[in-house]
């Protein structure tokens, strides 16, 4: 029987691993602590497979076609696309065969995903998979770029529903057993704004409580409105919600969070409960 083993979101950054000692070394190793934690989690769930969700940086695509959602179909993806952030490039093993019955899932269920059979994966999906993947085995790894960066966005709850169709697919194929899925971005910080290197922690941390007391739905079906005090990066808390929406639970747990202003990001950490036979 195919299930969903594990559900993470996190935050990512490319000055991780790009400038590494740029924060004092207490937050560092609490960040690379929480990294290691997700490391963890999955080295002991054991996915043959990691749905990997991070946003458009204005790289993967391209400014003029950014669909709301685009599957990877390749057989193998070359990463990070961005080789200055510092982490070496290698290949990732795809499945062709496994991303194609996602999609028939999706375009079932009324997501015209855009597909694509080539992808250069940069930072949003790289950075966070360098630090996370199992060391001992090798994992498939399928990436779902969403449109995070230029308005019109898929709404949360678009992106919350986006995942619980994933979960459905996920339990009907029997191409692999094991599968885990894992969202990147956010929290709050801006790019390329004068507000740069602004971290609003308390956005960051209401964000982590409504998912810590059972009020995750809430947070992944919020307005555009109420992610706007968190700068423009924070849209990339979408991949949030599609982690929220596959997991098909309200709780998670919160594994860590960092204002780390050199970083110019809210680095949040959290673990979503997975549930069983349960439609929220």
């Amino acid at each position: 029987m195919s299930k969903l083993v594990a559900a993470l979101a996190m935050s990512h950054s490319p000055l991780i691993p790009s400038i590494p000692t740029a924060p004092p070394i207490e937050k560092r190793e609490r960040v690379q602590a929480a990294y290691d934690q997700c490391r963890a989690i999955l080295e002991e769930a054991k996915p043959q497979v990691i749905i990997i969700v991070s946003a458009e940086h204005m790289s993967t695509l391209s400014p003029q076609l950014i669909p709301p959602f685009t599957l990877g179909v390749a057989e193998n993806y070359i990463g990070p696309l961005d080789k200055w952030i510092g982490i070496p490039q290698k290949e990732y093993k795809g499945s062709q065969e496994f991303s194609h019955f996602l999609l028939s899932k999706l375009y079932q269920n009324h997501f015209d995903v855009a597909m694509a059979g080539e992808l250069a994966l940069d930072h949003g999906i790289i950075q966070p998979l360098h630090f996370v993947e199992p060391r001992e085995e090798e994992v498939v790894v399928i990436p779902v770029v969403l449109n995070g960066i230029t308005t019109p966005l898929p709404s949360m709850k678009r992106c919350y529903e986006f995942g619980k169709v994933l979960r459905e697919a996920i339990e009907e194929q029997e191409i692999f057993e094991r599968v885990a899925i894992l969202g990147t971005g956010g929290l709050s910080h801006w790019v390329g704004t004068k507000e740069m290197g602004t971290v609003n922690e308390e956005w960051d941390r209401r964000v982590l409580d409504l998912i810590r007391a059972g009020r995750a739905k809430e947070f992944a079906c919020m307005n555009d409105e109420e992610i706007i005090p968190a700068g423009n990066g924070a849209e990339e808390v979408r991949a949030w919600s599609v982690v929220v929406g596959a997991s098909l639970s309200n709780h998670g747990q919160l594994i860590a969070y960092e204002n780390v202003k050199e970083w110019v990001t809210g680095l949040g950490f959290v673990e979503m409960k997975v549930e069983e036979g349960v439609r929220i």
